[in-house]
């Protein structure tokens, strides 16, 4: 079935995303909220499933943003992001080297 699109288009029908990109403070939340019923006795798996999201996404979470706040996690996403980028430019420049890596270690040593 087409459906149209924002720019007045034909396109195929929109699918919801499997993927649901969350906020630095959503994050933080909902590390809070799972510790915080976990500990009075509710499953991990009963909670994760009320907030919308997976047990492997709250233990993924836990174990990168443990004990951060909101602003932490913010801080540690760009900075994530910019070594992707500079990892990328490296990557590009090393591509487009004319130099042999024989020749670049003797230039480095």
């Amino acid at each position: 079935m087409a459906t149209q699109t924002s720019s007045g288009t034909q396109g195929r029908e929109k699918r919801p995303s499997r993927w649901k990109w969350r906020m630095p403070v959503q994050i933080a939340e909902a590390i809070l909220e799972v510790e915080q019923r976990a500990a009075e006795g509710e499953s991990i798996e009963a909670i994760a499933a009320d907030l919308g999201i997976s047990a492997s996404s709250y233990h993924r979470w836990r174990s990168l943003y443990h004990g951060l706040n909101a602003d932490d996690i913010a801080y540690t996403k760009r900075l994530e992001s910019e070594v992707r980028r500079l990892r990328r430019i490296i990557n590009e420049f090393e591509m487009d080297d004319p130099l042999p890596e024989e020749a670049r270690m003797r230039a480095l040593a």
